[in-house]
């Protein structure tokens, strides 16, 4: 059963269109995350630095980022709150593999991304 709120749509009656700007939206959510993520690239770890714990063909985000700094730096130490909930995501955790293996390195979203991330610092 799907809650009657989600079949509502709700339209400013001052809006000519009705239309939603998806550059807009986009733009929005692009300035929400490069916020959020500013600077995650300081957390991210090469795996093969800790010789006590070689690096196993199961190396996960785990071993390419360190949460707990990324959280404690963040403000977000406790579960309930936002970033500590998106870094309990598959997203998140692909998206710092897939920075951490070299796979970004033509994704053109992920390279958007960071372009966007540096324009926000300067």
């Amino acid at each position: 059963m799907i809650d009657d709120a989600f079949m509502r749509i709700l339209v400013d009656p001052d809006e000519e269109d009705g239309e939603v700007d998806a550059i807009g939206v986009r733009d929005a959510f692009l300035e929400f995350m490069s916020t959020i993520m500013a600077n995650y690239k300081r957390y991210i770890k090469d795996p093969g630095m800790n010789a006590e714990e070689p690096v196993n063909d199961h190396a996960g985000s785990k071993d390419f980022f360190d949460y707990a700094k990324f959280r404690t730096d963040k403000d977000a130490v406790r579960p309930n709150s936002f970033i500590h909930k998106l870094t309990q995501t598959a997203n998140f955790g692909c998206f710092i593999e897939s920075r951490s293996l070299g796979r970004s390195v033509n994704d053109e979203q992920i390279i958007y991304f960071d372009r966007i991330a540096k324009l926000k610092r300067t």
